[in-house]
């Protein structure tokens, strides 16, 4: 049956599974014997003396605020200019597996098809168009989705609640049930009901997103919150035509890394980073944060004259945890990422075999970027800093409400 969960009451998921994710007892740190885990325990307990304070941890957007964003995000790259929705799939280690938006199907052309809503049937947009839930099942970059949780902004229909039960999913976070009295939900709710696939409604403490091109940072927006917010174009959007405002890939795939950032833990930067294919799908995600199973117990302090004390030692980049979180191989592909890659991050960029680097902000004049730099060339690994046309996003949740 339905649950429906105020956001309000929803309790934070935690313990983060970053590069690799292996359970605990997989981890070669189990191998240790139990006179030198004390030891290491002492260390560490000494070490994160000091260590800055939860407190003073930048915001960190919760799991499944996490996840329903990322479906809000990709639905800015529809076509459709009457309903954008978007959906993302998340396997149980908290993964994404796939991501979709409603459009036409492969090799169908956006101007030949037609997008209105009225009409004669095959004129219209409602034979053709391929939803959200659809698209991400079919874009997973795993070869089994069983037991996964997928996020989409619209309760399904009842043709993608087939696919969605057919895949193996076995549970539905959604958004908006605007369309629930019509017999297509009606249909889905019962074959969600019957086939024992769980479904709920998130009712998030969020208004929208705020991506920030230029400085490569997130804001979420609170219901309420009195913030300066970009206001929707006035200008008269033609609906029997293909939308011409989607975001752009090379833009899209920076946002995402910025809101990938918004999982990060550090206290000082949150950087994010994500992995496209050939196909523009994406096959890995990830943040700076600490190695697996480590019980916050390293600092994240930067400014300790032991050097044991400060994070660089520890932390693991964003460009090496989606490197390790992705599903498909990444040889050939491009990474995205926030800021220019270090010569550590570069070194495993180059064996990971991928071969473009994109980044939003320049590259700092040190050591260990120009190291990076000069791999690169001689690797034959392009890279580029790419500028948004926009310097702000704003992803607006109530828009599919309208």
């Amino acid at each position: 049956m339905a649950e429906m969960i105020d956001d309000s009451l929803m309790v934070t998921m935690n313990g983060d599974l970053c590069p690799g994710e292996m359970k605990e007892e997989d981890s070669p740190q189990h191998e240790v014997k139990e006179d030198s885990q004390s030891s290491l325990i002492q260390l560490m307990s000494a070490v994160s003396i000091g260590k800055t304070s939860e407190t003073n941890v930048m915001s960190i957007i919760d799991w499944e605020e996490y996840f329903m964003s990322i479906a809000y995000l990709v639905a800015n790259r529809s076509k459709d200019p009457s309903t954008q929705v978007g959906a993302c799939i998340v396997n149980q280690r908290k993964r994404i597996v796939g991501q979709g938006y409603n459009g036409m199907p492969r090799g169908c052309s956006d101007d030949e098809f037609p997008w209105k809503k009225v009409g004669p049937d095959l004129e219209t947009k409602y034979f053709y168009v391929c939803h959200a839930e659809m698209n991400a099942i079919f874009n997973k970059n795993c070869d089994d989705i069983s037991n996964c949780t997928i996020y989409t902004i619209l309760f399904p229909c009842n043709q993608c609640t087939k696919t969605i039960i057919q895949s193996g999913i076995s549970e539905v976070v959604y958004m908006c049930d605007k369309n629930k009295d019509k017999v297509e939900a009606i249909a889905s709710m019962k074959m969600l009901d019957a086939c024992n696939v769980r479904y709920r409604q998130l009712r998030p403490s969020w208004a929208g997103l705020n991506i920030d091109f230029k400085q490569g940072l997130c804001e979420i927006v609170k219901i309420g919150q009195s913030k300066s917010i970009p206001q929707p174009t006035t200008q008269q959007i033609d609906n029997t035509k293909k939308r011409q405002n989607c975001l752009p890939w090379d833009a899209y795939f920076l946002a995402i890394s910025i809101l990938v950032a918004k999982r990060s833990k550090c206290p000082e930067e949150q950087l994010g980073a994500c992995i496209v294919n050939e196909e523009k799908r994406i096959v890995g995600q990830g943040y700076n944060g600490m190695p697996q199973n480590s019980r916050n117990v390293f600092p994240w302090r930067t400014d300790s004259k032991n050097i044991l004390e400060n994070k660089i030692l520890y932390e693991c980049h964003a460009e090496l945890n989606a490197i390790l979180n992705a599903n498909l191989q990444v040889k050939g592909c491009k990474l995205y990422t926030i800021t220019f890659p270090c010569n550590e991050c570069a070194k495993a960029i180059i064996q990971s075999g991928i071969k473009e680097v994109i980044h939003l902000k320049k590259a700092e004049d040190k050591d260990t970027y120009v190291a990076a730099q000069i791999m690169f060339n001689a690797a034959k690994v392009t890279f580029r800093q790419h500028t948004p046309k926009d310097e702000m996003l704003y992803v607006d949740f109530s828009q599919i409400e309208l």
